[in-house]
């Protein structure tokens, strides 16, 4: 992955730190280990691919609940 943005190495850090949470936080949403790992894996993913999207880093972790949250009812929308 090239890095683009001056957040970069900031956003792939926070990631790494936090993926036991973010796993905790899927699975309180849709109740499967599986469906919570794809979850987080999706929220990843698409973290990554909108970096830009991010002005300020201090939002960092509120810009990426909300993108987990958001991946958690898509899932739970599917169903």
């Amino acid at each position: 992955m090239m890095l683009t943005t001056s957040n970069d190495k900031e956003i792939i850090e926070f990631i790494k730190d936090n993926q036991e949470y973010f796993f905790r936080v899927a699975f309180s949403y849709v109740k499967n280990q599986d469906q919570a790992l794809d979850i987080v894996q999706e929220a990843i993913v698409k973290a990554l691919q909108k970096r830009y999207t991010l002005r300020h880093i201090e939002y960092l972790k509120t810009w990426f609940y909300r993108i987990l949250v958001n991946e958690c009812f898509a899932t739970i929308k599917k169903k």
